[in-house]
């Protein structure tokens, strides 16, 4: 197992600069077993030689970079950044095993018995190959005028491997925000009034979080047990490639305010809906295939806080 991460920030000026990060992690597995000739119980050893062997390697890689921007002037503050986000993880694994090795010192799986029924019902092989890959655009504008008077808006572009026909989806975010207690007709309040502010903001976000696979909106596939001498290929749960992101709107409004520098006062509201709800859809048994991911409706929070 071995992990990796190297970050560096650049200065470029005295308002902007740029930070870049990269991590890598990286794990591989190894097992190997073998039974030599063990005692069951009194007058049965157990002298079936099964071996088996696997081995398995996964790298995730993870490189970022944000540039930022911020300035003042006069009353004005501004502060803007943008940024690049790629994730890749890929998974290799092999394995394989068998029965009937001729003596306890042939523990290799090139030494079990390919002759015998019984032996070669035994042998087993697979190999895994499973890659996912994500990449995100991002940005936030902040401006404030004075510190009364805020804005803020944010916007996300990601993709995503595991939606087959709809991998892209764009979240954006705004909101704004109004500290009356700083406004000259608010000073008679000062005594007693330490903050009044208003605000409000619109946003989305997206989610694919449901997809535990890399592939499974392409179907699962299995192979079937012997008939009559002949495999097949069986399907276990249906593809359904035009998946898309679960996105959440949420729309707030409220007043906050505090007394005294003690007492805190917050008042909202609030009204939150997600569309295009994921979701597994159950079949019945004699369908002879497992559930099934899909956009299933949508539910919607609102009320007051």
């Amino acid at each position: 197992r071995f992990t990796m991460n190297q970050g560096l920030k650049f200065n470029i000026t005295d308002h902007i600069s740029l930070k870049v990060n990269g991590m890598w992690y990286f794990n591989m597995y190894e097992k190997e077993k073998f039974n030599r000739t063990y005692i069951v119980k009194p007058g049965s050893p157990n002298s079936d030689h099964a071996a088996s062997a696997s081995y398995s390697r996964m790298l995730s890689q993870t490189y970022n970079a944000i540039a930022g921007y911020e300035n003042s002037w006069n009353d004005h503050n501004l502060s803007v950044i943008v940024g690049y986000e790629f994730y890749d993880k890929f998974n290799f694994g092999l394995s394989a095993g068998g029965q009937g090795a001729d003596s306890d010192d042939f523990i290799s799986l090139g030494y079990i018995d390919k002759t015998l029924d019984k032996n070669i019902s035994k042998i087993s092989m697979n190999s895994t190959h499973l890659n996912e890959r994500s990449m995100s655009v991002f940005g936030n504008a902040s401006y404030d005028y004075k510190g009364k008077y805020l804005f803020s808006f944010s916007a996300r572009y990601d993709g995503y491997s595991k939606l087959v026909n709809n991998k892209w989806g764009f979240f954006p975010g705004v909101s704004a925000a109004w500290n009356i207690h700083k406004e000259k007709f608010m000073e008679g309040t000062q005594g007693w009034l330490s903050s009044l502010k208003i605000r409000a903001g619109y946003g989305q976000n997206g989610n694919v979080n449901i997809l535990a696979g890399p592939y499974d909106l392409q179907g699962n596939y299995g192979k079937t047990g012997s008939y009559d001498d002949e495999y097949g290929i069986l399907i276990n749960k249906l593809p359904y490639p035009d998946l898309r992101w679960e996105k959440t709107t949420s729309v707030d409004f409220a007043v906050e305010a505090s007394f005294l520098n003690r007492f805190r006062v917050s008042v909202g509201a609030y009204n939150k809906l997600t569309s295009d709800l994921l979701a597994e859809v159950p079949f019945p048994s004699s369908a002879g295939v497992g559930n099934q991911y899909t956009n299933n409706g949508s539910v919607r929070n609102r009320g007051l806080e």
